[in-house]
């Protein structure tokens, strides 16, 4: 490209960057509108109530603890209702409301208060706005008496709303005591009273409000966002670490583009994501107020400000900038305007590493690391989103440690004291700057002087940014009492960070609060501060002279921000910039993978706290996950500062291999890597794609098998319930039940079909006076089941809409039952006496029914042998089985479907279980129950072709048998189990193909194993659309292995002449890659295609004879758009739901089932959850399957490393991208999720536990036995234990609260 396009387009990107900033900034608006008059408050007395809640008003806190504060109506001697605030504990407490406002319009806030017993000197009772930094004033004690509080504000351009509160305490000024609000008015006015101080209200209008229906808001969605730029950046460190093997270039040109494509993301970022509230809210404040009075009486009593004065210089300048341009000091503009400070420091970090690794690495290397910081995602967030100014610090850090490094120490220190000034985390280096002085004062008196000067220039700049503020006082004690004030103010063990004390339980716990013993959180964090910056020191200490000074620095902030406490989210920023010069310093690549780590789980925890104000539920699991991550990074940093102190060399990247020139005589028959000599050794020697299965395999996995066979169907479900029922007609018609004789203390049983209306029941005597009506709970979600007649409940219009309490006690010979209208199926009715014994209906007999409509009544009492003892799991539908088993009785009898929303194979194949057994509990069970018994020999069958022993084709059928979610979810009806199965053997037969070669095999041979890949691919599709996910791992796995096919045929080309097999592949390549090809569209395209289309025959049934024709292909069709939409727009809570990164830790069972009649000091339930046995093993086992298959296979495709081909590792490929495939679209997804849906992982992880203690087993064969033995034996221990939650066995509530090891974590 010529340098006159380069300036071309440098100049257009300029011009966009400046058109998208102009457009955030002025591109919305209109005119005002009319000014609105009257109070807009709504309840502004507090007079309307609900349950002892203020309509209209929200509560809001800074200390969320039950008991630290109480809000309430009251109503006053005097008859005054009002509001009010109680803070036992030290805290911000409030009523809060929203009001629609104008732009660009003044408003007076006003409300009557009275305070009582409020400590002084902190914020007392007052009147706000949210968002804004700034009140009325404030009471601590009114002695009884009302007064009044005024406040005005001033909306901004386009700005729609606002919230108003009425306050006990304030930001960083938290109180105690009592306050209450009454006539709370907030009006549009004209004019201002002479004195009076008028806010800036000016916030980004807000984002339309959803109701319950609509799609999730895009705070909901910012978790799988920020996960997802986190898995996007640290796909980037992998493809950019090609850059790190000394490539030439034009980096320079590069880096420019690069800052200037950074500078446009953050620019965009800056001035159209609002900033976090309280941060923008003070610093905005804090400007103002700077503007107004500089820094003479800035720290005035009774001021917050928690932050040292250095920056507010920056922001004194920002405040009259903000003047000078007409932007108000809480407009998103101005905001916008503070953001660019950070966010010019960021691209000055990439800059100044640029420079220096040019220097160290190469062009390469130095554009590589730039890239990783200019696009590090915790560093847009924070500076860009958030707002905050870490990267300031970060970037004075980085200055004063390469002048360090250099020994120009009259620089270094005066740096030093302004980042001190600037933010107090600076102070975590000063023991290691301590430790730097005094090693360098010993080397020689010139070194000293240097010192020296720095020490005075230190002074000097402490005096020039500290005198304007603190003018006349004692510097000394001015400056330790304003830092002693900051670093008490949050006095907790962590506060939202995913870190170690995260991880201890200590988010948002006060570090006095004991963790072992008498010992606190505090204490510890103490100790391992105190270890952690004795680490930073030992590492600088022993290294020679300065060359390991920023690793020092970057191990001493990095382990304080991952053990330490009183940590927020965003102070590990100065130690991300600060590994990113370690590694340029070390040239080590582990330093970079830890930066590249703790920075993607830095920018998911900073975004959460940015979208959610806190880490807290329902993301705690997110939380724990962040703080393993940080802490792995972490140990990664610390375990690589030690081996360099022992004298181990720095783990580099390889030099890019270059081809080198052929000559005539050049003997290039060797190969020259991994890839190459395994493409040489395929050639030559086919792989074994056998299982090499033996008579032990089959009477292990027989044995397995049949186990879990007997297991799975005992208690599995009822064999025999009713099959016929009576249909009611009209509403107001009854049935009336004669027990021949007067039956006392009897319960009424009752078993329907689908049914659209109810009906109550009432006894009698003596057939003529009947006692009062009782609803029958009985809707459409109650199919299917067994139910006792119990206490009803109502919805607002009189309908039933649920039972609770015992099974009602009836009395009386007749029992009456009167429906609510047609379309009442009942199907079979009974009276059981209190031993569960039916009692003998003698007569029967029906009447209100449709003429010539009415159906027999003796078909209730004509299946009395089904009636159980009591309704349980084993004769009713449960959970899902209402839609799933439902649909498989209509397919089975082609009628229309009620469940649409899932493809409908699963449900066909039970319908054949139900044709062929009735419509039981067990038949309709049995198809999944039978689906579950069959994958014990899949997993086994699948172990066997990847991994080709015995031993761990049988510990994988182990754990699969012993797992609690496996055994769950195929005993229930619903459709999870087919696809799963169908799965596991379309993975099973890839990995056969991928073992196979038709420059070895025949090639029909070789497309059998496709041919049923892709049988079974498009059953898992027909049965569920996981199996789409899978689908696309089979495309991952089978293009791999294709190419790996062409790589050999170009390298039988170019040695054709050394023997007859390369000749052969080189020539058959083209033939034979074609018919695959053309084969798989059939296998993988047409097939299941066909499949899919053939499962909807029972559903088509419905609309008559099916035939195959355009109106049939178009009613297929709108099943799918019906489906698509209905998860596509899906909306709903449920608190069973947990998302994608709590199922592999367990965190949140779901529930399925708990016996309504249990017996005394008993409990049946049934929950689906994995064995932690095997799930937390697997966890760790598919960690080091992903990471150890990125190591040998992804980055030596990347020619990051050199690779190694083994042929004992090459079953982690597949199972990595196989448990990728039924994993992370997850991620993805926005809609309501639970723990089943791990399901289709679950052999995936533990396929990977097999090859894991495989892989331990060729370095410590005792090792893996003894670890291989334990797990046995803790898996099938804990699925004994946990069995009763699994299978809905009824047992002492006693043994079910022992196996409920965390709080809230089972339910029975």
């Amino acid at each position: 490209m010529k340098k006159r396009q380069k300036i071309w387009i440098v100049v257009l990107l300029t011009l966009l960057a400046a058109a998208a900033v102009f457009f955030a900034l002025f591109g919305s608006g209109g005119k005002d509108d009319a000014p609105q008059t009257g109070n807009l408050i709504v309840n502004g007395d507090f007079a309307l109530t609900t349950d002892g809640e203020p309509d209209g008003w929200q509560t809001g806190a800074w200390v969320t603890s039950a008991g630290a504060s109480y809000l309430e109506a009251v109503t006053l001697e005097d008859g005054t209702t009002a509001a009010l605030v109680e803070n036992a504990a030290a805290n911000d407490a409030r009523f809060e409301q929203t009001i629609a406002v104008r732009e660009n319009a003044t408003y007076r806030l006003t409300a009557r208060v009275m305070a009582e017993g409020c400590g002084d000197g902190t914020k007392g009772a007052n009147v706000s706005f949210s968002g804004i930094y700034g009140t009325s004033r404030d009471l601590h004690d009114t002695n009884g008496q009302w007064e009044t509080l005024t406040l005005y504000g001033r909306t901004g351009k386009g700005q729609k709303e606002i919230t108003v509160m009425a306050r006990l305490g304030g930001y960083g000024a938290e109180n105690t005591g009592k306050a209450w609000f009454t006539d709370v008015s907030l009006e549009q006015v004209e004019t201002v009273p002479v004195g009076e101080t008028v806010l800036d209200l000016a916030t980004p209008a807000p984002s339309k409000k959803t109701d319950a229906g609509a799609p999730k808001t895009a705070k909901e969605r910012s978790i799988p966002l920020l996960i997802g730029a986190a898995c996007v950046y640290m796909a980037l460190a992998a493809l950019l670490v090609r850059g790190l093997t000394g490539k030439k270039l034009n980096a320079r040109a590069g880096l420019a583009v690069l800052l200037l494509a950074a500078l446009i993301v953050r620019v965009l970022l800056a001035f159209t994501v609002e900033g976090y509230g309280v941060d923008m809210g003070c610093f905005g404040a804090w400007a103002g107020k700077m503007a107004d009075g500089g820094p003479a009486n800035f720290y005035e009593a009774g001021y917050f400000c928690d932050y040292p004065p250095a920056y507010m210089l920056v922001l004194w300048l920002l405040g009259l900038l903000g003047r000078a341009l007409g932007l108000g000091t809480g407009s998103m503009a101005f905001q916008g305007l503070m953001k660019l400070v950070p966010i010019a420091c960021d691209l000055a970090l990439a800059a100044v590493c640029f420079k220096w690794a040019e220097k160290k690495l190469g062009e390469g290397a130095a554009l590589a690391v730039a890239v990783l910081l200019a696009l590090n995602p915790a560093f847009v967030v924070t500076s860009s989103c958030w707002g905050q100014i870490d990267s300031v610090l970060a970037l004075l850090l980085v200055l004063m440690l390469l002048y360090a490094r250099a020994g120009r120490w009259a620089i270094a220190i005066p740096i030093f004291a302004l980042a001190v000034l600037a933010k107090p985390q600076a102070g975590l280096l000063a023991p290691l700057g301590v430790a730097a002085l005094m090693k360098e004062a010993r080397l020689g008196e010139r070194r000293g002087k240097s010192i020296g000067l720095g020490l005075l220039g230190g002074v000097a700049a402490t005096l020039i940014v500290v005198l304007p503020f603190a003018w006349g006082e004692n510097i000394f004690t001015w400056l330790v009492d304003k830092y002693a004030a900051t670093l008490s103010g949050y006095p907790h063990a962590t506060l939202s960070t995913g870190n170690l004390m995260f991880l201890l339980g200590g988010n948002w716990v006060d570090e006095s609060t004991a963790l072992i013993g008498s010992i606190t959180y505090g204490q510890i964090g103490l100790v391992l501060m105190a270890l952690s910056f004795a680490a930073g020191v030992a590492v600088y200490a022993v290294g020679r002279g300065r060359s390991r000074l920023f690793l020092s620095a970057a191990l001493t902030m990095q382990l304080v921000f991952a053990l330490g406490t009183k940590m927020h989210e965003r102070y590990i920023l100065p130690a991300l910039a600060l590994l990113f010069f370690a590694f340029v310093e070390t040239g080590d690549i582990r330093l970079l993978i830890s930066a590249v780590l703790a920075s993607a789980a830095s920018a998911v925890n900073i975004g959460v706290v940015l979208a959610f104000d806190y880490l807290i539920a329902p993301n705690t699991g997110l939380g724990y996950a962040l703080g393993a991550v940080q802490l792995a990074a972490a140990a990664l940093t610390a375990y690589t500062a030690v081996r360099l102190l022992m004298g181990a060399r720095p783990m580099t990247l390889p030099e890019r291999r270059v081809e080198p020139e052929k000559t005539a005589d050049a003997d290039d028959g060797a190969p020259t890597c991994a890839a190459e000599k395994r493409e040489r050794d395929e050639l030559l020697h086919p792989q074994d794609y056998r299982m090499h299965l033996r008579g032990r395999d089959f009477a292990i996995v027989g044995a397995l098998t049949l186990a879990y066979s007997v297991a799975a169907f005992w208690h599995l479900g009822a064999t025999k319930a009713p099959q016929t029922g009576y249909v009611s007609t009209a509403a107001g018609e009854t049935v009336v039940l004669d027990l021949g004789e007067n039956q006392e203390d009897f319960h009424l049983y009752y078993y329907g079909g689908i049914s659209d209306t109810q009906f109550t029941v009432a006894t009698s005597v003596d057939g003529e006076s009947y006692g009062a009506e009782t609803g029958a709970f009985f809707d459409r979600g109650e199919c299917f089941k067994w139910l006792a007649l119990r206490e009803p409940t109502y919805d607002a219009d009189g309908v039933v809409a649920g039972a609770s309490g015992g099974m009602l006690t009836l009395n009386g010979r007749y029992i009456r039952l009167t429906f609510d209208g047609a379309g009442s199926a009942l199907w079979e009715v009974a009276a059981v006496d209190g031993n569960g014994r039916v009692i003998p209906v003698q007569a029967i007999s029906a009447s209100g029914a449709v003429e010539g409509r009415a159906a027999d009544p003796n078909v209730l009492i004509d299946e009395q042998d089904t009636v159980p003892e009591k309704p349980t799991y084993e004769n009713s539908m449960y959970f899902d089985e209402i839609y799933h088993a439902r649909t498989g009785y209509e397919h089975a009898h082609s009628l229309h479907t009620y469940e649409t929303t899932h493809p409908p194979l699963g449900k066909v194949f039970m319908s054949w279980c139900i044709d062929l057994m009735g419509m039981t509990p067990f038949a309709w069970r049995f198809a999944g129950t039978l689906t579950g018994i069959l994958m014990i020999p899949a997993i086994y069958l699948l172990a066997m072709q990847l991994i080709k022993r015995t031993r761990w084709a049988a510990l994988s059928a182990l754990l699969l048998t012993a797992d609690c979610m496996h055994f769950t979810q195929t005993r229930i009806a619903t459709i999870d189990s087919f696809p799963v199965l169908f799965m596991m053997v379309m993975f099973l037969f890839m990995a056969r193909w991928m073992q196979m070669s038709f420059y070895h095999q025949k090639l029909w041979k070789t497309l059998v194993p496709l041919f049923f890949s892709g049988v079974f691919m498009g059953l898992a599709i027909a049965s569920k659309w996981i199996g789409c996910y899978g689908a696309v791992g089979l495309a991952g796995l089978f293009f791999s292995r294709f190419i790996t096919l062409y790589k050999q045929s170009v390298y039988a080309e170019r040695h054709r002449d050394e023997d007859p097999a390369f000749a052969r592949a080189a020539d058959g390549f083209a033939k034979k890659g074609a018919a695959t090809l053309a084969a798989c569209v059939v296998f993988f395209v047409i097939v299941p295609i066909v499949i899919y289309c053939l499962s909807y025959i029972p559903y088509l049934s419905a609309y008559g004879e099916v035939k195959l024709n355009l109106k049939t292909l178009e009613r297929i069709w709108n099943a799918q758009v019906t489906m698509f939409e209905y998860h596509k727009n899906l909306v709903a809570t449920h608190y069973f739901s947990s998302p994608w990164y709590e199922w592999p830790l367990i965190v949140k069972p779901m529930w399925y089932y708990s016996a309504a009649f249990p017996a005394m000091g008993k409990a049946s339930t049934i929950m689906a959850f994995g064995n932690p046995a095997v799930w937390w093993t697997g966890l760790v086992a598919i960690l080091f399957v992903l990471g150890y298959s990125a190591y040998r296979n992804a980055l030596p495709m990347l020619r990051v490393t050199r690779g190694r081909d083994d042929a004992y590792d090459r079953a982690m490929p597949v199972i990595a991208v196989g448990f990728l495939s039924a994993y992370l679209p997850w991620v993805l997804v926005s809609r309501l999720t639970f723990i089943y849906h791990y399901f289709a992982s679950v052999p995936f992880i533990i396929l990977a536990t097999a090859q894991g203690l495989r892989y331990l087993e060729r370095r410590n064969r005792a090792l893996s036995h003894a670890l291989t033995a334990v797990l046995v034996v803790a898996a099938v221990a804990l699925f004994i234990a946990f069995y009763p939650y699994a299978s809905g066995l009824e047992v002492s509530r006693e043994w079910l609260a022992r196996m409920n090891w965390f709080k809230n974590w089972m339910w029975y």
